[in-house]
């Protein structure tokens, strides 16, 4: 599924064998992250099954453009609008990586196009969890600081974005990472706490990247609160709670 059939690789003289295969690592970011794409997004397929596959029942080839994907793989470009909070913007549900991805700007910005495997490793073997790509000295923020490397004083960041910097340790992911999406096996779903409704906890990070908005005001056609229950946890859930306070 990632770098397609594999029979003239396997049958082929090792000097030979490089162009018999898909390497997603040779492609341009649009078409290596549409690989992941395909499971990592839930569109419908052509002939309006669930999986995205042509007219012929099959899964696309690795290497062809996201337009050829959507033209000639689906019937409906992305997730129904179930899968999304009432903002239309973030994710609820499970296998929306993709779908978030390619609305971030990590993945359309001035400087670089970005793709999946900028951040995670396709074949694990990182020593960290999702795959991340990652150094082990810094394992919560030396991956995002990388290409931010303006923002890699947290505290002054911090300071400057919202006028206060925190006094414990915080990490990048815990303002721009947030959990909007819940796995289809229901783990991590519902308000927790001792009080029972103090913390949203859901289980898959936003691929945006962006820090939701508390009252989300701005979102067009939904009242103020109640767009996302936004998912305040770790050091956000300190001082924030779900019930808008």
């Amino acid at each position: 599924m990632c770098h397609g059939a594999g029979s003239e690789h396997v049958k082929a003289p090792i000097a030979k064998r490089a162009v018999t295969i898909v390497s997603p690592g040779k492609l341009s970011p649009e078409r290596s992250s549409i690989i992941c794409g395909q499971c990592h997004s839930r569109p419908l397929g052509l002939t309006n099954n669930e999986q995205p596959i042509n007219k012929d029942y099959k899964m696309m080839l690795p290497g062809i453009s996201r337009n050829e994907f959507l033209i000639n793989y689906t019937s409906r470009e992305d997730a129904a609008e179930k899968d999304y909070w009432p903002d239309g913007i973030h994710s609820k549900s499970h296998h929306q990586q993709y779908t978030d991805f390619i609305k971030s700007k990590k993945y359309r910005n001035g400087d670089q196009l970005l793709s999946c495997a900028d951040c995670h490793n396709p074949h694990g073997m990182t020593g960290f969890k999702h795959q991340m790509r990652a150094d082990v000295k810094d394992e919560k923020n030396s991956l995002c600081t990388t290409c931010h490397k303006d923002n890699s004083d947290i505290k002054k960041h911090m300071q400057a974005k919202i006028g206060f910097a925190e006094k414990g340790i915080i990490n990048c992911v815990d303002c721009h990472a947030a959990k909007t999406m819940q796995t289809g096996a229901g783990f991590g779903k519902g308000l927790t706490g001792k009080d029972g409704k103090n913390y949203w906890m859901n289980d898959i990070t936003s691929h945006i990247f962006d820090v939701p908005r508390m009252d989300n005001i701005g979102v067009k056609g939904v009242d103020p609160g109640k767009a996302m229950p936004i998912p305040y946890t770790n050091k956000c859930g300190i001082c924030h709670k779900a019930d808008g306070l």
